[in-house]
Parts: C-alpha cells; structure tokens; sequence
C-alpha cells in the first residue's frame, strides 16, 4: 500500500472511531439490505478501500462527505431513540420483528442520509416509531416519506398554511364543493410572512408535486387529496413544522 492509501486508511479508521457507533453502522447495514442500495454499505464502513484511486485531497472529500451521512444517521438514531424511549443502541433492534418495519426502517435510513434539516430527521424518526408501533400504518409512512422527499421545511410550512385557511373555526377541513381557493400571498402575509420571498419558488414546487392544486373556479389554491393526506399525517406525527423567524430549520414540536 503506498503512502497515500496509508494516511486514507489511517483517516478512514480515525472517522470510524470517531463517528460511527455500532448502532449507526447496524442501521445502515439493515437499511442497505432492506433497500437493495448498496451505497449505504459504503457509508456504515470505511473508505481505506478506494484509497489507491483518489489524490489526497479526494480522500479528505470522500472522508468529509461519508463522516456527513454517518451523522445525519447517528442524529436519526437519537431522535428514534427519543420518540421510542430506548437507548440508541437499542433502536436496530425496533425493526427486528416483521418485514414490515425493516423495510420501513430501510426507508427511513436511507432518506435521513439525504436530510438536510433537523425537521426532516425528527420527521423520519416519528414516521419510523410510528409505523413500528402500529404495523397497519407502515404503508402510510412510506407513502408520506416518498412525497415529502423532494419538499423540505418551507415546502411544508407553505403546506400548513393552506391546509389551516381549509379549516373551520372548529379546526375541521372544510368540505370540498365550493371550497375558494387561498390566496396564497394573503395567507402567507398573516400566517408565515418569512415564506413571502420564495412564494413563486415554492409554489411551483408544491404543484409539480401535485400537493396543491389551482382552483379553477375561485382563483387562488387548495390541497389536492394528496397534500391533504400529508398535512393529516404530518399532524397525527405531530411533525407539522410552525411559522419561524427564517426560512430554514425548524424544530419540530
């Protein structure tokens, strides 16, 4: 092995110890087999074998960028230790059980690599103890997880938004015949004025997504049957992100 791959291995053990604990690699492991996606193998170990083949400053980038979703997990791992109640190297062992939550559990993995705010991790992790603890919902989680993958936080609060000027005085969603459209930039103004910057974005977002549709009789916008099924199940979580002061992370409640 010449030098370069040594100091690669050396600073692929070092992250090893550092950063990933038994639980974090025993998540990714299980989520790779449960998803066919093999790169998550390349996470849970280290990069010593791609040394040969990278300069140095390419091992500094492939240690940085693994030691990144090996912490996105660990964080994922703490939040389901929360939400479950045991300890974190306990929670490999929750999708142990049936089929079902393993798949889940491959889901959930493999996405909160990709999370790119603490909401969407402790989403995950809601979703993940919520499907376990009651198997009939595990499809419902995953359905959730796949819609909400290309949308993050503000995608979501302009979701609630809409969903809230739905509802009546008591809190119910209002019925759909002859439902008006939300004026969107109304909304935001006394709902989430932080969001009035990036409406357009956003907006456009939400209807490739197929979450909120025009109202082609009263103008503005509603939820379409999808984004309705989000927001009930983001509030069945009680992962529905709040107005915040910026556009970025919010904590969810």
């Amino acid at each position: 092995m010449g030098e370069l791959a040594q100091r690669a291995s050396a600073i692929a053990a070092r992250t090893a110890g550092n950063i990933v604990s038994p639980a974090v690699t025993a998540l990714m492991q299980a989520a790779a087999i449960a998803t066919g996606h093999g790169e998550l193998l390349t996470f849970a170990g280290p990069v010593g074998a791609f040394a040969g083949s990278l300069t140095e400053e390419g091992v500094y980038l492939v240690r940085e960028a693994w030691t990144d979703r090996a912490r996105r997990v660990e964080a994922f791992a703490e939040a389901v230790s929360e939400e479950a109640g045991v300890p974190i190297d306990e929670t490999p062992l929750l999708a142990v059980e049936n089929r079902s939550a393993r798949r889940l559990l491959g889901i959930t993995v493999e996405n909160a690599t990709e999370a790119e705010s603490e909401w969407r991790v402790r989403m995950l992790a809601k979703a993940f103890v919520h499907g376990v603890k009651d198997p009939a919902k595990v499809d419902t989680m995953a359905y959730l997880i796949r819609v909400l993958k290309p949308l993050d936080v503000p995608h979501v609060r302009l979701l609630a938004v809409v969903a809230d000027a739905e509802r009546n005085n008591e809190g119910h969603p209002l019925p759909a015949i002859g439902r008006r459209g939300v004026q969107l930039k109304e909304a935001l103004h006394s709902r989430d004025r932080n969001l009035l910057p990036v409406l357009e974005i956003l907006r456009l977002d939400l209807l490739t997504s197929a979450v909120i549709a025009e109202n082609v009789n009263n103008g503005g916008y509603n939820l379409t049957d999808l984004g309705a099924f989000c927001t009930e199940a983001l509030l069945s979580l009680d992962a529905m992100p709040a107005p915040a002061d910026t556009l970025g992370d919010v904590r969810a409640a």
